[in-house]
């Protein structure tokens, strides 16, 4: 303080005295002590905003990494609805090459036209990540082979595929149709 505001305080509380009003200067530490909680107060706010902002920084960053995969996946998976419609032609086209009288001509000619015809889907499938599982003579695998039946068979391994029933097909590393086998019996 300078001393012209001391000089202005101290007339002011002599005039105050003369008047008889008691003037007491407020206690240093009980300013000291408020503002202290204010200043901790103060602090605590600003360290919760301060977690709530890296919280919601970790959230976004979650959402975004979530949005990319699913965003991958739909890339990579999302033909994957048609494809399972489409695989009861290839099988019927299976079923038609495997059970054409090959004796006579002009079944052969439909027999070629059918395995040609196969063979062209399965190329098309392929460049959309369609794999065909044909595990024949294979060891037996339960991740993509679905066991219909055992059987004893001298010519092949135990736990090996004999015959395939119905081949089985996957779409970029992820199983569309299990291949349904008979399993070779130890």
């Amino acid at each position: 303080m300078n001393k012209k505001t001391k000089k202005h305080e101290s007339e002011t509380e002599e005039n105050l005295h003369s008047a008889g009003i008691q003037v007491e200067a407020p206690e240093e530490s009980v300013v000291d002590d408020d503002l202290a909680n204010k200043l901790n107060a103060a602090n605590e706010e600003i360290n919760k905003l301060k977690e709530d902002k890296i919280r919601i920084y970790a959230e976004m960053d979650n959402m975004r990494k979530r949005l990319e995969r699913d965003i991958n996946n739909a890339h990579k998976y999302g033909s994957e609805k048609m494809v399972k419609e489409l695989l009861p032609v290839i099988d019927s086209l299976e079923h038609g090459i495997d059970n054409c009288d090959l004796s006579n001509q002009s079944l052969k000619t439909i027999h070629d036209g059918l395995a040609l015809t196969r063979d062209m889907f399965l190329k098309h499938l392929k460049k959309f990540g369609v794999e065909q599982l044909d595990p024949t003579g294979k060891t037996f695998n339960p991740e993509h082979h679905e066991a219909i039946s055992m059987q004893k068979d001298q010519t092949v391994k135990p736990n090996h595929v004999i015959k395939v029933l119905q081949k089985g097909y996957i779409l970029n590393d992820r199983l569309l149709r299990p291949a349904l086998v008979i399993v070779a019996e130890k």
